[in-house]
């Protein structure tokens, strides 16, 4: 008796660049957010990460191209363990400026207050799309290589400087297609492992009490 081999589930990395720089200094956390890009099941699922800013994704949005829209559907947006987020819409800070300018067809944004329950450091938020058209991950790496599918965010609460406003600065960060990873080197790419919520519980309970701690001065 032949056993089918599970075939490998690989990922797309998407990285960041900035569309606002309110702080000065947004070219130097723009590289901290990564996005990693999965199709399986029928599924896309796509979780950007913050990995290393001390700000806070309190919104990202999702850009498809208009005449692919319609063959995607929303299934579920939600984060890491100790984030909190719903599906919805809003208006992204400078998206008026990208070019072309930045179209906001999916929202996920952190349950109210956002400082307090968006992605912090080490943690991450997750879209899951039903591909409504049999899509591959090819098809999905097409739209991200002509920058035809693009994602953004809107980070909060961050403390960069001396002269840190009140609830600290505020960005916009946008994607810049896919990460090539024969050309440069893609963050996460090495050692991707799909996170789920419920394996972020064993992080331990320092790293827990960490982030409680930092969301409660961040309110």
């Amino acid at each position: 008796m032949v056993v089918a081999t599970p075939k490998a589930v690989s990922a797309s990395t998407i990285t960041f660049t900035c569309l606002t720089n309110n702080s000065g200094a947004c070219s130097g956390i723009d590289q901290l957010f990564y996005g990693t890009l999965t199709v399986a099941n029928g599924q896309l699922t796509v979780d950007i990460f913050n990995d290393g800013s001390n700000g806070v994704i309190a919104q990202a949005y999702a850009d498809f191209p208009d005449p692919q829209t319609g063959l995607f559907s929303l299934a579920s947006v939600s984060g890491s363990a100790t984030t909190s987020y719903h599906s919805g819409l809003g208006n992204l800070p400078g998206g008026n400026t990208a070019v072309p300018p930045f179209d906001e067809d999916f929202g996920a944004l952190a349950d109210p207050p956002a400082p307090s329950n968006g992605a912090l450091n080490t943690e991450y938020v997750r879209f899951v799309f039903n591909l409504l058209n049999n899509q591959t991950q090819d098809d999905i790496d097409g739209l991200l290589a002509d920058n035809l599918l693009r994602f953004a965010l809107h980070v909060q609460s961050l403390e960069i400087g001396e002269d840190i406003p009140t609830g600290g600065y505020s960005e916009a960060l946008i994607s810049q297609g896919l990460c090539n990873p024969d050309e440069q080197a893609c963050p996460g790419q090495e050692n991707f492992v799909t996170p789920e919520p419920a394996s972020m519980l064993l992080l331990g309970t320092g790293l827990l009490v960490v982030a409680r701690a930092r969301r409660k001065k961040t309110v």
